[in-house]
C-alpha cells in the first residue's frame, strides 16, 4: 500500500495503531497513568481482546523490559532508563511489523542506555522486528545494519555494516549490560562515552599510530607522557565523603526527604 497525501485518516491512523509503533526521546507516557496502564492503553484502543489477556500481556511485555517489579509505579516514580523502557514495552503492544525510534537514548545516561540498546537489539534479532532509528549518537551506529546518512534534508551516503562486525559490537554490549546487572560495573565511563567506550582503547590505538608525525606533537618527545588533567581532580574536602558511595536508587524523591520548618504567617 502507498502512503499518498489524500489518504484517508482513519486508514493512516489504523496503520499506526496496527503497524507501526513508536519509541520517542522524551517517552510520552501518561503521567496519571501506571506504567502497566500505559502499556494496555494501545491494546485498549485496538479492542480486539479481553481485558484480562490485555493485561497479562502488558505485564509480560513490563517483565520482558526488566520491570515487572516496577508494574504500578507510576512515570514520576520511574528513572528516565525505566520510563524508556516502559515506552519499549508499550510500542510493542500490539505486535508492529515496524518500529520507529526517535533519539531514543537521548536523553538516557550511558548506562541506561546500554540496557535500553540491549533491549532493542534482542527485538531485533530474537523477535525480527525491522527497526528505522533516528540518532546523532555516533556511538550507536555499530549495533545498526543499514547506515544512511542525512545532509540538509538529503541523503549524504548509504554504509552497509557487516553482521560479523555486528555481533561482535552486541556481544560487548550483552557483557556490558550482564555487569551492570551483576552490580560489578567494573567500566569507568565518562559522560557520553558510553556504548562506544568497550575495548575500543586498542583501535584509539591503532588510529593515533596512523596518524603523521609532526602533526599534533611537534613540540618534544615529552607530550606523548602528558596525562589528562581531569585524572588528577579532586573532590573539595567537605565533599569527599560521597567518594566510597553507591546507590541504585533513582533520582525520585517524595516530599519527605526535604526537611523544612513550617512557618506561620498572620495577615491583618
Amino acid at each position: 500500500m502507498r502512503v499518498k497525501n489524500n489518504t484517508n485518516d482513519k486508514l493512516l491512523a489504523s496503520i499506526r495503531l496496527n503497524k507501526v509503533a513508536f519509541v520517542f526521546q522524551s517517552f510520552n507516557l501518561i503521567s496519571s497513568l501506571t506504567a502497566i496502564e500505559n502499556v494496555e492503553l494501545p491494546m485498549q484502543l485496538r479492542g480486539n481482546m479481553s481485558r484480562s489477556k490485555i493485561h497479562k500481556r502488558a505485564k509480560e511485555l513490563l517483565e520482558k523490559v526488566g520491570l515487572g517489579e516496577r508494574v504500578d509505579h507510576f512515570p514520576n516514580m520511574l528513572s528516565g532508563g525505566e520510563q524508556q523502557r516502559v515506552t519499549i514495552a508499550r510500542a510493542l503492544s500490539n505486535s508492529p511489523t515496524i518500529l520507529l525510534l526517535d533519539e531514543p537514548t537521548g536523553d538516557l545516561d550511558t548506562r541506561s542506555s546500554d540496557i535500553v540498546m540491549k533491549i532493542i537489539m534482542d527485538l531485533n534479532l530474537d523477535d525480527k522486528i525491522t527497526m528505522v532509528m533516528v540518532t546523532h549518537d555516533v556511538a550507536l551506529r555499530s549495533f545498526a545494519s543499514k547506515i544512511v546518512r542525512m545532509s540538509d534534508g538529503k541523503i549524504g551516503s548509504i554504509e552497509d555494516i557487516p553482521i560479523g562486525d555486528r555481533m561482535k559490537n552486541y556481544n560487548k554490549l550483552a557483557k556490558r549490560v550482564d555487569d551492570i546487572v551483576k552490580g560489578i560495573d567494573k567500566h569507568q565511563l565518562n559522560v557520553r562515552q558510553g556504548i562506544e567506550a568497550y575495548g575500543e582503547e586498542e583501535e584509539e590505538a591503532d588510529e593515533e599510530s596512523k596518524m603523521p608525525t609532526g602533526l599534533l606533537n611537534d613540540s618534544n618527545e615529552d607530550d606523548d607522557k602528558r596525562e589528562d588533567p581531569s585524572e588528577k581532580r579532586e573532590l573539595p574536602n567537605r565533599m569527599k565523603f560521597i567518594n566510597d558511595k553507591r546507590s541504585n536508587m533513582t533520582s525520585v524523591r517524595i516530599p519527605s526527604d526535604y526537611p523544612y520548618k513550617k512557618r506561620i504567617c498572620y495577615l491583618d
